[in-house]
């Protein structure tokens, strides 16, 4: 398994707040785009998304990913390793939030079509950063994806 850095990640962009949720929360659309830089190393290559800060909440059915072709792959959103509000260490998780979305033909997908594990997830503590898993296929030299995410944060 290989990983590379979204540009976003690299700059730690997050676009301007669009408004406040009924809690107080900022509610950002989340953008990145990422440029692969030599083939992946194989099935299970991450990409891997900006962090977002402590707080955030993300709402699955406002996101969307656009893909290259990539025959019989499905991909999976998750997260790397993160500090919760307790002070304990969460574990990685690959799929934590959707797994087995089909990118085999290219297009632009809403992650919802995948499986999905949970609609909503609250992220406490350090704040967390997200990852694409692709399954089943390698991505290629200067394949390009692209995704937002609607996240409330605070």
């Amino acid at each position: 398994m290989a990983q590379q850095n979204s540009l976003e990640r690299a700059l730690q962009v997050l676009n301007t707040p669009l408004n406040r949720d009924i809690h107080g929360g900022e509610t950002v659309l989340f953008e990145w785009n990422h440029v692969q830089v030599g083939a992946g190393a194989g099935p299970g290559d991450l990409i891997i998304l900006p962090a977002l800060p402590a707080n955030a909440r993300i709402h699955i059915p406002f996101c969307d990913i656009t893909f290259p072709t990539l025959t019989s792959a499905t991909a999976d959103l998750g997260w790397l390793a993160y500090t919760g509000s307790d002070g304990v260490l969460v574990a990685a998780d690959p799929n934590g939030l959707v797994e087995n979305l089909s990118v085999a033909a290219a297009g632009n997908a809403r992650w919802m079509a995948g499986t999905v594990i949970v609609r909503s997830k609250l992220f406490t503590g350090t704040g967390v950063t997200l990852t694409v898993q692709i399954n089943d296929a390698t991505i290629a030299d200067a394949a390009v994806y692209s995704g937002s995410m609607l996240c409330v944060i605070g």
